[in-house]
């Protein structure tokens, strides 16, 4: 059986869920890695490390984003003995122990990744816990990592910092003739930003927001991901394209602050024209009045 180790990546968590999603999954890993790209008090840790005796806590003195968050603990683990990675959002969750059992009865030649069904997508569910699809791209939160390839693949691109950061690591991986394989039958929960209720030609919708800065994120790295797999996957280009139009409309329709949120949209996507990527750590006014 391959050695799995596991990491969470923390930024100001709920204690309480975080110790809740963690118990879903921390029987059948090694070790885990909770690394916090927030401060965390010494008592958190404390507790934290007194709870689980499997755990390795690591604070970061800023943000240094996820990619580089998952590289490093990527690389401490391979170096470590660790065959598998097994990538967690703070408010991710599993609802059932099959992912792992699925995975040890499965083919792991050229997998860069397994992972479940997320909650939002799960649909007419069998008992075949070990039917499995071959997908384009994943989210990084429930995914086991192949760190192998994870090294040839030259790992997470760090200048992302966050947001679309997993589109990129998966169509690298499938460009290399790898595989990303989910479980169809076999699901997860995973909390997506803050939902908020709105009334739109006279219908209640349920959609999520994120906080301005992020719009910043997500529009600089979509451009990213445009341009560079353009000519390699137009059809899953176009669909990105289609998903940030709707975000798009959305902060316009919706958002209580749409000329921030549009300050941001537009730092993003200057940046992206001047390749200047990593953490935003600039004024998206100012950036814009240049």
């Amino acid at each position: 059986m391959p050695k799995i180790a596991g990491v969470v990546i923390a930024y100001f968590p709920d204690l309480n869920k975080l110790i809740r999603n963690i118990d879903t999954y921390i029987d059948y890993i090694e070790q885990l890695f909770i690394v916090f790209n927030s401060p965390a008090k010494n008592d958190v840790i404390e507790l934290l490390t007194t709870k689980y005796s499997t755990i390795q806590v690591i604070v970061n003195e800023k943000n240094i984003g996820i990619a580089s968050a998952l590289n490093r603990t990527a690389l401490k683990a391979m170096n470590q003995g660790y065959d598998w990675l097994l990538t967690m959002d703070q408010d991710s969750r599993f609802s059932s122990v099959h992912f792992f059992e699925a995975f040890g009865k499965s083919d792991m030649k050229n997998v860069a990744i397994f992972c479940p069904t997320p909650d939002s997508q799960f649909r007419n569910a069998s008992d075949n816990f070990n039917e499995a699809e071959e997908v384009l791209t994943v989210i990084t939160s429930g995914n086991l990592l192949n760190l192998s390839i994870w090294k040839i693949l030259g790992g997470f691109e760090e200048k992302l910092f966050i947001d679309e950061v997993d589109n990129d690591y998966c169509l690298k991986a499938v460009f290399g003739d790898f595989k990303i394989v989910r479980f169809k039958n076999i699901s997860f929960i995973h909390e997506l930003g803050l939902n908020k209720e709105v009334f739109f030609l006279l219908k209640k919708h349920t959609i999520i927001t994120h906080s301005p800065v992020r719009a910043y994120y997500i529009f600089r790295n979509n451009f990213y991901i445009f341009s560079k797999y353009k000519k390699i996957f137009p059809e899953f280009v176009r669909s990105r394209k289609i998903v940030l139009l709707k975000v798009f409309i959305k902060i316009l329709l919706f958002s209580e602050n749409r000329i921030q949120y549009c300050r941001y949209v537009l730092a993003g996507i200057k940046d992206y024209f001047k390749s200047s990527y990593g953490s935003f750590n600039g004024n998206a006014k100012e950036a814009n009045s240049e």
